[in-house]
């Protein structure tokens, strides 16, 4: 049966119509659940664990369940390739030449055998894509013959307030100019998710900073729906409310903002039409996190040092582990598993900033730019925190 906490969001498929077999890892059911709801929505008919009743044996279940399947899914991760039944499940599949899908939920290496068996099987790459493509593709993948009527929506609430602690990446300042061209600036670090995609609100404590002769005024982010640059940039500000002000102009042609820790940026302006920041808002927190901190570091280190974050998931949390080198020589190693007593600090130390784990220990986790390092310990302490959910 699913994992005690989860509950399962939909009856198990039981008639004799095609239906397609749902194979899972019970610890993956808090992202799976939601994708098999979304094909239910759909109409396609779908068997999951759920429908064993508690008398039977699972295995005698299970196999009546996949031989009369006209298709296999299989939802990939760590725990899936660890899991015994689920192995079963695919070699079974494989074994009767059932039509095949996997979507892999996370970059997974698979056993030797299981890879070799699945060279050549379909897969979706679900953790390299954006929802909507990806829910795109699998549609476009499953066979008609195992879907009915599209069903209403499971009822819930109409627009649930976001998350404000919520954990997305700043893809970077997204710009259109006058002749419809975007450009996408690099990316600024890793910040909290705001309560509108694809604004700057929240994620900067500052607002666009304009000038009016020899005064200047502050416009909150929240508020701003779009800046429009006219000649000379010159600017519009659209407000949220329909209101605009202008002309004005950003002071010192600049966009500026500063983050809650002061750290600066700007984006030089010319004839721009639009500006917004580009968020990553598809990607589960999760699976987002356990990316993008190896990256981050990956890509920022000062001089000679280097460091390497190794992030290993767990039944429940998450193994950490951090090598550092110096000129391509280790220099030591650190390992902790979250869920912990742990308070993570961008720490100043002359022009860099060292990432500081304050709990029973304490942990000198490098020296960063202190862009990084703020960034790091944001994304640590959100890590951290979903860790003690799982």
């Amino acid at each position: 049966m699913a994992d005690v906490g989860l509950t399962a969001p939909f009856p198990a498929y039981g008639g004799r119509a095609p239906y397609v077999f749902v194979s899972y890892a019970h610890a993956d059911g808090e992202q799976v659940f939601p994708e098999i709801t979304f094909l239910h929505e759909q109409g396609y008919r779908i068997w999951y664990d759920e429908g064993i009743d508690p008398g039977n044996e699972w295995p005698d279940e299970v196999a009546r369940a996949l031989e009369a399947a006209e298709y296999f899914l299989v939802f990939i991760s760590p725990s899936a390739v660890a899991s015994h039944n689920v192995r079963n499940e695919i070699n079974a599949a494989l074994n009767k030449r059932k039509p095949f899908l996997a979507v892999h939920l996370v970059e997974t290496q698979l056993p030797p055998g299981l890879e070799l068996r699945m060279g050549d099987i379909q897969a979706l790459m679900r953790f390299r894509m954006g929802m909507d493509r990806y829910r795109e593709k699998l549609l476009k993948v499953l066979p008609p013959s195992v879907k009915g009527d599209a069903l209403p929506p499971s009822p819930g609430p109409t627009s649930p307030r976001p998350d404000p602690d919520a954990y997305a990446k700043c893809l970077g300042i997204s710009v259109v100019d006058s002749a419809g061209t975007r450009t996408l600036l690099p990316e600024f670090g890793i910040v909290y998710r705001p309560y509108a995609d694809n604004t700057l609100n929240n994620a900067v404590r500052e607002g666009l900073i304009l000038e009016r002769g020899s005064a200047t005024q502050t416009v909150p982010w929240s508020s701003i729906r779009r800046v429009v640059m006219q000649d000379e940039d010159a600017a519009t500000v659209e407000f949220r409310d329909g209101r605009s002000i202008g002309p004005v102009k950003p002071r010192s042609g600049w966009l500026v903002g500063t983050d809650e820790f002061g750290f600066d940026f700007g984006l030089s302006l010319s004839h721009v039409e639009a500006i917004n920041l580009a968020m990553e808002t598809d990607v589960p927190e999760w699976e987002a996190l356990l990316r993008d901190i190896p990256e981050l570091v990956r890509k920022k280190s000062p001089g000679g040092w280097t460091a390497s974050f190794t992030l290993v998931p767990q039944q429940r949390g998450v193994l950490v582990t951090l090598d550092s080198f110096f000129d391509g020589e280790r220099q030591g190693s650190q390992t902790f598993e979250m869920p912990g007593p742990y308070d993570f600090r961008a720490e100043k130390d002359g022009s860099r900033c060292l990432v500081a784990v304050h709990a029973k220990e304490y942990y000198n986790l490098g020296p960063y730019d202190c862009e990084t390092a703020t960034s790091l310990a944001k994304a640590l302490t959100r890590l951290n925190m979903l860790s003690s959910k799982r």
